[in-house]
C-alpha cells in the first residue's frame, strides 16, 4: 500500500529536495517556499502544500534551459581584389 501524502513537514520536504531541514526553514522565511504554520503558543509546526514544492522546483531551480543550437555563419565576400 503506498500512501500519497498531500502536506509535508520540513524534515520530509528536506529529504524531497535534497536539502537540509535548516535550509527548508530559510526558505520558508524567505517565502520563497510557501507553507502553513499550524502551530500554538508562537511555536511554528509548518505544513508544505504538495503544489508548493512543485511550484518551488519549477521557478528556483538552478538547471539553466539549454542554449539555442548554435547556426553557421555566412560569410559574404564583396568587391574586388588585384594580386
Amino acid at each position: 500500500m503506498t500512501v500519497q501524502l498531500e502536506y509535508f513537514t520540513p524534515p520530509q520536504a528536506s529529504k524531497l529536495l535534497g536539502v537540509s531541514v535548516d535550509t527548508i526553514h530559510q526558505f520558508i522565511r524567505s517565502g520563497k517556499l510557501k507553507a502553513s504554520d499550524l502551530g500554538q503558543a508562537g511555536r511554528p509546526r509548518w505544513k508544505i502544500a504538495k503544489q508548493s514544492i512543485h511550484e518551488f522546483m519549477d521557478c528556483c531551480s538552478n538547471a539553466k534551459p539549454a542554449p539555442p543550437p548554435r547556426q553557421k555563419k555566412r560569410v559574404v565576400v564583396t568587391g574586388t581584389y588585384t594580386v
